[in-house]
């Protein structure tokens, strides 16, 4: 079991809008466009509730939405596009990012209670 307390899931949020905003950064270091928003952060709190979800035995439920969602940011990450977004650039990288932190992270951040 874990104990999730609100500075455990604001630090998890936080780191993970910075590391997500650095890889967009550093995969597009010639790009003139403004980097706005928390979509990287909320990557990594979906990367870091699979993790415990995972940890707990209770992922199955979630795993058709998460294949989707991973493949839509990869696919649109690699091939570039963003349908619905009227042609507006989307940092489909810093999803990503923010995504592969929360699952590697989120044990420095929601510590196990004791059992």
């Amino acid at each position: 079991a874990y104990e999730i307390r609100p500075r455990d899931w604001s630090s998890d949020v936080c780191s993970s809008d910075l590391v997500a905003g650095f890889i967009h950064v550093a995969f597009n270091m010639d790009s003139t466009d403004p980097v706005v928003g928390a979509s990287g952060a909320i990557s990594g709190v979906f990367g870091g509730v699979l993790m415990l979800l995972r940890s707990a035995g209770r992922m199955s439920s979630l795993l058709p939405v998460a294949g989707i969602w991973i493949a839509l940011n990869v696919v649109f990450g690699i091939f570039g596009g963003t349908p619905g977004a009227g042609g507006e650039p989307v940092a489909w990288l810093a999803h990503i990012g923010g995504f592969v932190f929360g699952l590697a992270a989120i044990r420095f951040f929601v510590p196990r209670s004791p059992v």
